[in-house]
């Protein structure tokens, strides 16, 4: 078993959500509540515990640019189970990954 503390940056467009920066003071880019978007949801799909480490303690803000690209990024904490070769022992190998997986959408439209 592995523990890992990791950043995801996710990335995608919305076309719907594309804005005129000039109705915006000039800004090229809003931050909006994570709550009021749709955002992919995903697992990790060997991991026996994950959670988020900024969860409650900072705004769960989402920026979006004016051509509708949304930029949302998170910290996970991890624990997750390692391959061994133990038949090596004791200058054994272990494998430890992170395996990021969506069962929702299909893997052509979201690749991680």
């Amino acid at each position: 078993m592995a523990s890992f503390l990791y950043a995801i940056v996710m990335t995608w467009r919305d076309d719907r959500l594309r804005f005129d920066p000039k109705d915006f003071n000039n800004a090229n880019f809003i931050c909006l509540p994570m709550s009021e978007l749709w955002v992919p949801t995903f697992q990790i799909a060997n991991a026996v515990e994950t959670k988020r480490v900024n969860d409650g303690n900072v705004e769960d803000d989402v920026e979006v640019r004016s051509d509708g690209t949304v930029t949302i990024a998170d910290i996970y904490y991890s624990k997750t189970i390692c391959g061994t070769r133990t038949n090596r022992f004791p200058f054994d190998i272990q494998f430890c990954d992170v395996d990021i997986e969506n069962l929702n959408i299909n893997q052509t439209l979201m690749r991680f």
